[in-house]
């Protein structure tokens, strides 16, 4: 009931929250989200609460990319990963992210329809936030994840220095980000809200403007830091299981089984058709 998982969310982990709070997922979402999960090849019968299914660019095995979890407490969120396997031919994706963990201390694994599954977005350009009107859509960040938004004012000081400007915002309908209705963010931790046309990044509040897709996020180029570090550890570990597996083989020899990625992957991912700005 709801007194005992508040009971069990004291002490718990952030990673161990989350993963209760997944086994309350929310009723919701519209006809739209069902449309696309279900084009995606998803199972019938439980709406999603996620924001903003959509054909993103393709990925590739090992590439950053962002999630929109979808679970309560997560709706209208992204949140950076790197996908470690396919199923379905693209259409689920096994990612693992980089800022969640499990009781473990192991970075968590879920699985996710490619809809829900995008490269990051390039840098916003310079300036973006003064042609913002009341209304319009942008992203916040908040504990890792960037949220889904309205933009209401903003304010500054004398001084243009960045970071000095902040912005009102209030969360867009069916996004769960914590705090007041209301709350303001500083311009280093707001971005656009973005979106794919089929061709090219878009801007939701200016997409008649030209974007420099291959400028890269300051928060791109640490998820990337950990990106590389996350891939090394499983490398490490894969290695020292092939090891161990040879010295226990009979004939002195590795035996020929596939390592935890390949047994994951059911299909290699097509190339990716993200922006430079999203390769590594």
């Amino acid at each position: 009931d709801a007194g005992a998982a508040e009971r069990a969310g004291k002490g718990m982990s952030k990673s161990a929250r989350r993963k209760e709070k997944m086994k309350e997922k929310m009723k919701r979402g519209g006809a739209s989200a069902q449309s696309a999960a279900s084009e995606a090849g998803a199972k019938p019968g439980k709406p999603s609460g996620r924001e903003m299914p959509c054909a993103w660019p393709k990925v590739e095995l090992r590439q950053l990319v962002e999630v929109a979890p979808g679970d309560a407490g997560y709706c209208g969120s992204w949140y950076a990963a790197v996908v470690q396997a396919t199923r379905e031919r693209g259409k689920r994706l096994a990612v693992q992210y980089l800022d969640f963990e499990t009781d473990k201390g192991d970075c968590l694994r879920e699985e996710h329809l490619s809809v829900y599954v995008r490269p990051p977005p390039p840098a916003p350009p310079e300036g973006w936030h003064e042609s913002l009107s009341d209304g319009d859509e942008v992203d916040v960040r908040h504990k890792d994840g960037w949220w889904r938004c309205v933009f209401l004012e903003s304010r500054a000081s004398a001084s243009s220095r960045r970071g000095q400007t902040k912005l009102l915002v209030t969360p867009c309908q069916g996004c769960e980000l914590p705090g007041s209705s209301q709350q303001w963010f500083s311009l280093e931790d707001t971005r656009p809200s973005w979106r794919w046309d089929g061709k090219r990044w878009l801007m939701s509040h200016r997409p008649e403007e030209s974007v420099d897709v291959t400028a890269v996020a300051n928060d791109v180029i640490a998820a990337r830091l950990k990106r590389q570090q996350l891939l090394a550890s499983t490398d490490a570990a894969e290695e020292e299981s092939a090891q161990d597996a040879a010295k226990t083989g009979t004939s002195g020899h590795a035996p020929a089984s596939a390592s935890p990625t390949q047994k994951l992957t059911a299909d290699a991912a097509s190339p990716a058709v993200a922006s430079t700005a999203n390769a590594d």
